[in-house]
């Protein structure tokens, strides 16, 4: 590394004692110790400011419970309770009472929360963790909203700002999943800033809160389009409005190739397609699918088509900078909009899926693409 800098690389290393829930406390106090063993080498690793490797730690730490004279002090210190640093090692819940810690200061160029979220999003887009980063700019897009942009101190943060902030995003018609998206997001983003000692505040700032992962469930309730709605959908003329267009033509094409769910499609790339047929992976199960392109599905394709385009599809150009949920937040409500000028309030993407495999079931294979085109 240049200047003899040290760069910070996250990596479990394991002490060597599995099975943690049914040991007795001699073995916990044997495996407390290894981990302050561990803390320790890597301490003085560090503060050599000479670069090393996680494999440097592994051997050290075989040395020092060999009993290797040069690393005597080490595992001396390594006998006695003190904080560690959290900049250097973290331990899992099931030892975490049994370690205090050394809290260090950010090097954030701003204590306020908006701020603090673009100081974090750049390093981690500098890292080359630009999903994360994204996902930390929208949710401070949404905070932004919520806070009307004014900037909000670490210290003004408490449990009924963040309850506050929930309503919020319920009462403005923020989907569950998105909801609990922005709270896991905002919370990862406070866990961070309470590790560098800007947040003094409580860890139970979102108890009771939709921080839960959302898996979208197709609603049987509701029917699927028949074939007659189908073609409403098919045929209306959308063209006055480009993103209505663009959600109605999605719709279709998951439907003529034989059900397809949104993030499949956008993510559709020009090699996706071969020799007449659309080759994919299900999100679902991570299986290829191989689907032949019938003319309804190819028609649509062309409109589309453009010569120096990655994706089938431009969603990923027009809502640049949304993560997926928002994306299928946002073509679900226009969905809906599409669903009331055909008469077909309530339609949902996932019904494309649900009315080719109701028609199929109760018709001939070349009935269905030659009616619904």
């Amino acid at each position: 590394m240049p200047d003899g800098s040290i760069r910070k690389i996250e990596r479990a290393i394991n002490p060597g004692l599995d099975n943690v829930g049914e040991l007795g406390e001699l073995d916990k106090r044997k495996i407390v110790h290894r981990i302050r063993l561990l803390y320790c080498i890597i301490e003085n690793r560090t503060d050599s400011r000479i670069p090393f490797s996680i494999d440097d730690v592994v051997d050290d730490f075989h040395k020092a419970l060999s009993g290797d004279k040069t690393l005597e002090l080490i595992v001396r210190r390594s006998q006695n309770n003190f904080p560690l640093r959290q900049d250097l090692v973290s331990v899992g819940n099931d030892f975490k009472a049994d370690f205090q810690f050394e809290c260090q200061r950010s090097d954030s160029p701003s204590n306020n929360l908006l701020d603090y979220i673009d100081y974090k999003s750049r390093m981690l887009k500098q890292s080359g963790r630009s999903s994360s980063a994204r996902s930390y700019i929208s949710t401070r897009q949404s905070l932004s909203k919520f806070l009307n942009g004014e900037k909000t101190k670490f210290g003004d943060i408490d449990a009924t700002l963040i309850r506050a902030y929930s309503t919020w995003l319920d009462n403005n018609g923020v989907s569950k999943s998105t909801q609990s998206f922005y709270l896991r997001t905002l919370r990862s983003i406070l866990n961070h800033a309470r590790e560098e000692c800007l947040l003094t505040c409580g860890e139970n700032l979102f108890n009771g809160l939709n921080t839960r992962v959302q898996f979208a469930t197709a609603d049987k309730s509701m029917p699927s389009p028949d074939r007659e709605t189908l073609r409403k959908i098919a045929v209306t003329d959308l063209s006055g409005n480009g993103l209505l267009d663009l959600a109605r033509d999605l719709f279709m094409f998951g439907f003529y190739a034989r059900g397809m769910e949104l993030l499949e499609i956008i993510n559709l790339t020009k090699l996706s397609i071969k020799d007449g047929q659309l080759k994919y992976k299900r999100r679902s199960n991570g299986s290829e699918r191989v689907v032949p392109l019938e003319k309804g599905a190819i028609e649509i394709l062309k409109k589309y088509q453009s010569t120096d385009a990655i994706y089938l599809f431009p969603l990923k150009n027009i809502l640049r900078g949304r993560q997926n949920n928002t994306i299928n937040d946002k073509i679900g409500k226009l969905l809906k909009q599409v669903g009331e000028l055909v008469s077909f309030p309530g339609l949902s993407f996932r019904m494309n899926i649900s009315a080719w495999q109701n028609l199929v079931s109760h018709t001939s294979l070349s009935d269905v693409l030659m009616d619904a085109t």
